[in-house]
């Protein structure tokens, strides 16, 4: 009676999953959950006016509840589905109705069909894992984002609360002067500061940082208990560089964004200017980066950002830094540009398949491109007409960033990002060497690597490619190497 009533309820269970793969079930479950997540998080964002939060919420509300429907009439059918058997088990008496429930209720099934399925969910998660590469936030990652980047009010009480509860961490830590790894994007930076990041003696913020990064000290050991494992992907730009939760990168711009809300239009990003220093900010970045000085060293190192929005304020860093170093990459212009114009393109098509991808990059103040774009204001740049989508937007950007660059950064370190895919050790240890850091034993050569030339000249117009090479040589002249 026993191995039938096992044999019925393993018919059942087998005509279950057929019919709710057929009918899939799981796509208007996991439907259902992301607009949930979509709907919190539109509740939580303080961008939003309420007119809008009230027409995303409806809208949300009535997609909620068609997966509802689809998702109940569905499970419902597949119930239908297995059935007969139960009926027809009983009717042939091999088994009967009561002797399969009474097996499915016992602790020694329970216990074993549990077995069974966290070692299938495993298998398969692990599988879907290596099949996806970069994979979106769940449910719960968030709704966790859209709390903690709800409102600049709870993130400044957050990193009050962080001050107030593990203050004393930073108690005897100096204040010592920051190094800024700054560029338009695609110039280098984040190899040269996954390089600088192998320095013990310097610190920066991790992707592990997220989504509390106002609140750092106390974040970590709030999270000490979930701590996820890092596992490197591929990141979102699909350049060949990898990530995980330890790989370093730039979230600072949320804090010029709480400072300095007024600068970011709905179509430009103005540039920052000496009377532009906060005294308040200022203390707020001194103390938030000694927060993570000791978070990441042994109290005695320095902080070292990249932050390619910093180039908008290189007449304002060494005011509101005294004694800061700067390091700005470039690289030739029409790689540069064709290359900014791919990661455009790029986003454009992550953004529209994942709208989550848009409000991620806005909240932590990523506007470089994809339909959040917002170019800095740099004088003389004047689009003429010309969309991000095309190849010469691009590349008078390009002119006017860098045209603007030289002009302000007289103390900057400018390094061509070419010549660290031929020698990157040996250049490493001189840069290092030059801002007085202390590396002897740390191997840089596995972060570079030549790049192979991509870029279909023809796209652009001639004028602007003998425009910028003037600019190129310029930035030439002042090369650290």
């Amino acid at each position: 009676m026993v191995i039938f009533a096992l044999v019925a309820i393993a018919a059942c269970l087998a005509v279950f999953i057929v019919v709710f793969r057929y009918l899939a079930v799981a796509r208007f479950l996991k439907a259902g959950a992301e607009e949930a997540a979509r709907g919190m998080s539109t509740v939580l964002d303080g961008q939003l006016g309420d007119n809008a939060k009230e027409t995303a919420v409806r809208k949300s509300g009535l997609v909620l509840l068609f997966n509802l429907f689809q998702f109940l009439w569905r499970i419902g059918t597949c119930v239908a589905a297995a059935a007969p058997i139960v009926w027809l088990f009983d009717q042939t008496g091999l088994t009967t109705a009561k002797a399969m429930l009474d097996l499915s209720l016992s602790w020694e099934f329970i216990l074993g069909t549990s077995v069974i399925g966290v070692l299938v969910a495993t298998h398969f998660s692990r599988k879907r894992k290596t099949n996806q590469g970069n994979s979106s936030y769940s449910f719960a990652d968030r709704l966790v984002h859209g709390i903690a980047f709800s409102s600049r009010d709870l993130q400044l009480t957050a990193a009050d609360f962080d001050q107030r509860i593990m203050g004393r961490r930073i108690d005897g830590i100096p204040d010592q002067p920051p190094i800024f790894i700054t560029s338009l994007p695609r110039a280098g930076t984040t190899v040269l500061l996954n390089a600088m990041n192998d320095v013990p003696s310097l610190a920066t913020h991790l992707y592990r940082d997220m989504p509390f990064i106002t609140a750092p000290l106390l974040w970590s050991k709030l999270s000490k208990s979930f701590k996820k494992n890092t596992e490197e992907r591929e990141r979102a730009h699909g350049d060949g560089l990898t990530v995980g939760f330890d790989s370093p990168e730039a979230f600072e711009e949320v804090f010029w964004r709480m400072f300095w809300p007024q600068k970011y239009t709905d179509e430009t990003i103005e540039l920052w200017h000496e009377d532009d220093l906060n005294n308040e900010a200022a203390r707020f970045f001194k103390e938030h980066f000694r927060k993570i000085v000791a978070l990441r060293t042994d109290g005695q190192g320095r902080y070292i950002s990249k932050n390619n929005g910093n180039i908008g304020r290189l007449d304002l860093l060494p005011l509101m830094f005294p004694g800061c170093q700067i390091i700005v990459p470039f690289r030739d212009p029409v790689e540069h540009a064709a290359s900014l114009l791919r990661q455009h393109l790029n986003f454009l098509q992550q953004q529209a398949e994942d709208p989550f991808v848009a409000r991620y990059m806005c909240d932590i103040g990523h506007f470089e491109f994809g339909e959040l774009h917002r170019p800095f204001a740099f004088p003389g740049f004047a689009p003429g007409g010309r969309s991000p989508q095309d190849a010469d937007y691009w590349l008078a950007y390009w002119i006017a960033a860098y045209h603007h660059i030289k002009t302000c950064a007289d103390g900057a370190l400018f390094i061509a990002s070419e010549s660290f895919g031929r020698d990157g050790e040996k250049l490493m240890h001189q840069l290092c060497n030059r801002i007085g850091v202390q590396h002897d034993t740390v191997p840089f050569s596995g972060h570079f690597r030549p790049i192979a030339p991509r870029a279909n000249r023809a796209a652009f117009s001639s004028n602007l490619i003998d425009e910028a090479y003037g600019v190129l040589d310029d930035l030439k002249v002042r090369d650290l190497f």
